[in-house]
C-alpha cells in the first residue's frame, strides 16, 4: 500500500510517472529519482521510505503519522481557524 503512495506522492511532486523506463532500473537498485529542489528533503525522505523494494523496510501507519515532516502537517490540519 505504502509502494503505491510513495508513487502517486512522486508523481504530484514531479508532475512525472515515477515508472519511466529510465526510472525503473533506479528503483529496483533502491534509487529514487529526485523530486524538484523546490520541495523539501523531509518529503524527499517520506517518498523514498515508502518506496524502498523491501517492503518490509517501508515505514508503517504508525511510522508515518509519529514522522517529523508529517506530524507538523497534521497538527496545522487540527488547528482551529482564526475567527
Amino acid at each position: 500500500m505504502y509502494g503505491l503512495l510513495g508513487c502517486c506522492m512522486y508523481e504530484i511532486a514531479t508532475l512525472e510517472y515515477i515508472f519511466a523506463a529510465q526510472n525503473m532500473q533506479k528503483l529496483v537498485k533502491g534509487k529514487i529519482p529526485s523530486i524538484p529542489k523546490k520541495y523539501s528533503v523531509g518529503l524527499f525522505n517520506i517518498i523514498s521510505s515508502m518506496l524502498d523494494p523491501d517492503p518490509d523496510k517501508r515505514p508503517s501507519v504508525t511510522e508515518l503519522l509519529l514522522n517529523d515532516f508529517i506530524r507538523k502537517f497534521i497538527i496545522l490540519f487540527l488547528q482551529e481557524p482564526p475567527i
